[in-house]
C-alpha cells in the first residue's frame, strides 16, 4: 500500500509511502537496479615489470613508425604474449597499440603537411599504403582533410619565419644564376 500522505500521528509508517525527493527516488532507483559486477583480475595489475615491458613496447612502436611493428613483433620485444600485451597496452596508455601507431603516424603527417610536403609524399613517408586510408584516417581524426589541414597549418608555420613558397633545389638549380 503506497500512502500519499505522512502521518506519524496515526502510526503510519514511511516503508510504503511513495518518494517524494530527488534524493529518495535515486535510493529507489539504485535498490532496484541490480549490483554492478566488478571483473577484476589478479592476473591484470600492472607490476613494474610489466610497466617496463610496455614502454619497451611503446618504444619498439616508435622507432618503426613508417615499417609499423605488428603485435607480434611487439610481443617478442616486450616478452609478453599477445593477448596480454594489447590489453594491458590499451589500459596503460588509453588505446590498443594498433591505433597509437596510427596515432603516432598522424602527427609525423601534420609536421610534414607543415613543413609543405605534399599529401601523396607524407601518406609514403609516415608508412600509409594507400591515400584513400591516409585522407580517411587523418580527417576521421584530425576533423578535416589532409590538405585543409595544411592550409591552416601553413598561415601559422609561416607567421614563425619559415618561408610561404617551397622552391626545390633541382628548379634553382637550373633557373636561378649564380652571381
Amino acid at each position: 500500500m503506497i500512502l500519499d500522505d505522512h502521518n506519524p500521528s496515526l502510526g503510519e509508517s514511511r516503508v510504503n509511502a511513495a518518494p517524494r525527493t530527488d534524493r529518495e527516488i535515486a535510493a529507489v532507483i539504485r535498490d532496484a537496479l541490480p549490483a554492478p559486477q566488478v571483473w577484476y583480475d589478479v592476473r591484470m595489475t600492472s607490476s613494474r615489470a610489466t610497466l617496463r615491458r610496455l614502454v619497451r613496447a611503446r618504444d619498439v612502436l616508435h622507432a618503426s613508425v613508417q615499417r609499423g611493428a605488428t603485435l607480434d613483433d611487439l610481443a617478442a620485444a616486450s616478452g609478453l604474449s599477445r593477448g596480454f600485451l594489447a590489453r594491458s597496452f590499451a589500459r596503460a596508455f588509453g588505446v590498443p597499440p594498433h591505433q597509437y601507431l596510427v596515432q603516432l603516424r598522424l602527427d609525423r603527417a601534420k609536421r610534414a603537411l607543415a613543413r609543405g610536403a605534399s599529401v601523396t609524399e607524407t601518406c609514403l613517408e609516415v608508412g600509409f599504403e594507400s591515400l584513400g586510408s591516409f585522407s580517411a584516417s587523418f580527417h576521421r581524426r584530425v576533423g578535416v582533410s589532409p590538405r585543409a589541414w595544411q592550409r591552416q597549418a601553413r598561415g601559422l608555420v609561416q607567421g614563425l619565419g619559415v618561408p610561404a613558397l617551397y622552391i626545390p633545389a633541382c628548379f634553382l638549380a637550373r633557373y636561378v644564376e649564380h652571381v
